[in-house]
């Protein structure tokens, strides 16, 4: 030590623009050698010429230092230039490990500072799976390097010795050091503390929290989906189905959760089994009870419907069939087509007249000339007699399974037509009576009609409609509703019938039916939520394809027992000793953290999915109102609430300064 004297006065006499970098190099390795007192200040060397201007600066401090001296003091840019330069190489070499923190901190300062004001939220720009894990991560690095600084300094304030100058230089240092450490704590926190909290806290707050996470992940919050799930059970969009989640979120995050927790071996998977085969079952009748709300038609068989529409409507309709009997109804133009009717009609009406206890008088008789002429005066209900004769004409000439009609039977319709034409301009309430109730024939006649509703162009369904009476109207209703049940029979129970009501012509045909019961502009409107609902019932159906395909459950299960074998002592031994101690650690590690993200045991991954169960596969309103729990159950804690959490990063500064390269006084 005899010779630090010499050292110091070299030192001090060397010239700033003599001292080369080398030189300045050289006598501060010497002196460090010798155990001197550091030649450089940890404020203005350390922090203010390292940090600031080699780190915030980006390597550019030492001009802008030499800049400002020669304009403010008596040196040249030169001088003060290479005077900056020898501080900075005694420095580098006096604290290494100070200099080199301090500008590592200066360069990361401005993102720092950014992660600090925006609270660690990622920027909302950012768009991938990760972005909530960089947020907190950012959160955690924002959170450490404020905590830590300012606990450390505070620790090396309190532990300096000397003045207040000494004392500030030791709460400088600390400061550095144990922002630098807590912004690396706070970065990895997250991970690790994520990891540990899947493992080790409830099944419950660990569904709740991997619920967050998957609806995130698809680019919405928890009580954006629960409203949107609740939208969908209302009235106007078609009423509660047995929809889960994944029915509105197909190919998210969500949908490929509901996968593995249906296809995971254990008592959950036999429960979701059953529910996604209950709704399969039951999406026939769902579709038919669409339709019968959409057409407002009665439920049941569609003969007994028949039966009792018939009762109804011709109890209603007698008083005004009552009254056309005392109705003169005998013109020029009736005449003439009464003589057009075959004496089948007359001999029907004659007939059905002897059943309902009434006289037919004789309408038609050849004069001597041997023509066919009228011979007698005769009312309305004369004339709806000969109507009902043609309908049993029009009856027999139609084939009971094609439903098509001979030629003869086509002109005893364009008969009739005629007829009522001309007698509804007549006075009397007669077609009012028909509106009521315009006789089995004619109804049988509409409901064939509907039952070929998606056989027959929709334009041809529109016209016949319009020509229909209201009775009639309820007969074409009831046949399509019977050709709907048809098309849901032909489908084989639990496989996807949605498709069968999904073509752009059955769209037309639907809409065509439902102008029987509906104006339409209410047609169109009944349409549409008609043919939404079917949509909603085949990505049910697809839900249900996607979710109970068991191709995941093979690898599944493998993954549980080479974890399970893997992980016992014999298979530990093994795969280190054919892969050495550090390959078999590094595996084990592996797999210990992927098992981490649900539970360490089988039993923990059972407990978990079972919680998550009510989430992914709950309807109604229970779903929606889990949903919203999310967001109470997991509010998170103050930004920069300072706890014991908060204080680690601070705590375990102060034993990792030597390893920084800290020197004490």
């Amino acid at each position: 030590m005899a010779d630090q004297p010499d050292l110091l006065e070299q030192l001090r006499a060397l010239p700033p623009m003599a001292a080369g970098r080398q030189q300045a190099t050289a006598v501060a390795r010497r002196g460090a050698e010798l155990g001197m007192q550091p030649q450089s200040s940890f404020i203005s060397d350390v922090l203010l010429r390292s940090g600031l201007g080699q780190g915030l600066l980006m390597g550019a401090g030492d001009e802008v230092e030499a800049f400002f001296r020669s304009r403010l003091g008596n040196e040249t840019y030169e001088q003060a230039l290479e005077d900056v330069r020898r501080r900075l190489a005694v420095t580098a070499q006096e604290r290494p490990g100070q200099s080199a923190a301090a500008e590592i901190g200066g360069g990361i300062l401005p993102a720092v500072g950014a992660m600090v004001l925006s609270r660690g939220q990622a920027a909302p720009a950012v768009a991938s799976r990760a972005a909530p894990l960089v947020s907190r991560m950012a959160q955690g690095m924002g959170q450490g390097a404020a905590v830590g600084a300012a606990q450390g300094g505070a620790e090396g304030f309190l532990k300096g010795e000397g003045g207040a100058a000494a004392r500030l230089d030791r709460a400088a240092e600390e400061a550095v050091t144990g922002g630098a450490f807590g912004a690396g704590i706070g970065t990895v926190a997250p991970v690790v503390g994520g990891v540990v909290r899947r493992t080790f806290t409830s099944p419950e707050e660990r569904a709740a929290r991997r619920m967050q996470g998957l609806i995130e992940e698809s680019g919405t919050t928890p009580s954006e989906a629960a409203a949107a799930y609740s939208a969908r059970q209302a009235p106007e969009m078609g009423g509660v189905r047995p929809e889960i989640l994944a029915d509105l979120m197909p190919g998210s995050a969500i949908a490929a959760e509901t996968r593995r927790i249906a296809n995971m071996p254990g008592a959950n998977r036999q429960q979701i089994a059953e529910q996604l085969q209950e709704r399969a079952n039951q999406q026939g009748p769902r579709i038919m009870g669409s339709f019968e709300e959409a057409l407002g038609g009665p439920r049941g068989n569609f003969f007994d419907n028949l039966d009792s529409l018939q009762a109804a409507r011709s109890a209603s309709a007698a008083p005004l069939y009552a009254q056309i009997g005392e109705i003169p109804a005998r013109s020029g133009r009736l005449d003439q087509l009464l003589l057009r009717a075959p004496d089948a009609a007359f001999d029907e009406a004659r007939n059905a007249a002897r059943y309902e206890g009434l006289i037919f008088p004789n309408l038609v008789a050849p004069n001597a000339q041997g023509t066919r002429t009228v011979v007698g005066d005769y009312t309305l209900r004369d004339v709806d007699m000969v109507k009902r004769g043609l309908d049993r004409i029009i009856e027999r000439e139609t084939d009971n399974i094609t439903g098509r009609v001979s030629s003869e039977g086509r002109r005893a319709i364009k008969l009739k037509e005629d007829i009522l034409s001309e007698a509804d301009q007549l006075p009397g309430p007669y077609r009012q009576a028909r509106d009521a109730w315009s006789g089995p024939t004619a109804v049988m006649d509409a409901m064939r009609s509907g039952q070929r509703i998606f056989n027959e162009r929709a334009e041809t369904s529109v016209r016949d409609i319009a020509k229909m009476t209201s009775s009639e109207r309820e007969g074409f209703v009831i046949g399509v509703l019977d050709a709907v049940n048809q098309r849901i029979g032909r489908g084989i129970e639990g496989r996807d019938i949605s498709s069968a009501f999904r073509s752009g012509n059955v769209r037309a045909q639907i809409e065509a039916a439902l102008g029987a019961a509906r104006s339409p502009e209410e047609a169109r409107r009944a349409a549409d939520a008609l043919l939404q609902g079917i949509e909603r019932e085949a990505q049910m159906a697809a839900t249900n394809r996607g979710t109970r395909s068991i191709s995941a459950t093979a690898p599944m299960m493998a993954q549980q027992a080479d974890f399970a074998s893997s992980m016992g002592g014999m298979g530990l031994l093994r795969e280190a000793a054919q892969s050495g101690i550090g390959a078999a650690g590094a595996s084990a590690l592996q797999k210990l953290l992927q098992r981490g993200a649900m539970g360490m045991t089988n039993a923990r991954v059972e407990a978990a999915n079972e919680a998550l169960r009510p989430y992914l596969f709950g309807t109604g309103p229970e779903v929606s109102a889990r949903l919203r729990d999310i967001d109470r159950l997991l509010q998170p804690p103050p930004a920069y609430g300072v706890g014991p959490r908060q204080m680690v990063p601070g705590l375990l500064a102060d034993p990792f300064a030597e390893t920084l390269g800290v020197q004490r006084r």
